[in-house]
């Protein structure tokens, strides 16, 4: 998806950063410029981390990332980020970083509908787990109003 928003709208030289087991289980991201991290070894993740920070120095460069390290279900709870979020947002002060929430809904049809909503700009000292948790329910109460 991020992929398909970036030749679409965006045109940057997109990379994306997924967790090294993620990286395996769905391999085609590699062919699409993702790159692993391993989230659970702090110490080989610092050079990932720097991979991604040389490429966001890069002229019209862009970085996709799952900042739960993994791609989730929405429904699965609370999000809980890796703290390379942080870090890279601290070291590219450079770059804009913008949240973009996926919604996959099954509910009103056999198809699949997809929602997408790209945030403003985060600022540093921002909550991303609760700016984007917040994304998220306005979209599932659209899609599923309470009665």
């Amino acid at each position: 998806m991020p992929n398909y928003l970036n030749r679409r709208f965006f045109r940057q030289k997109a990379r994306g950063m997924m967790d090294i087991r993620e990286l395996k289980k769905y391999p085609f991201f590699t062919k699409i410029g993702a790159f692993s991290v391993d989230v659970e070894q702090p110490k080989t993740s610092i050079y990932s981390l720097k991979y991604a920070l040389n490429h966001l120095q890069t002229a019209n460069a862009s970085l996709y990332i799952f900042p739960e390290g993994e791609i989730v279900p929405v429904h699965s709870g609370p999000l809980q980020f890796k703290r390379g979020l942080k870090w890279l947002q601290t070291q590219a002060s450079f770059v804009d970083l913008v949240p973009i929430a996926i919604y996959i809904d099954y509910s009103k049809s056999s198809k699949p509908n997809l929602h997408i909503n790209i945030g403003s700009e985060l600022l540093p000292d921002e909550n991303h787990s609760r700016y984007l948790e917040k994304k998220l329910a306005l979209i599932k109460n659209r899609l599923h109003p309470s009665k």
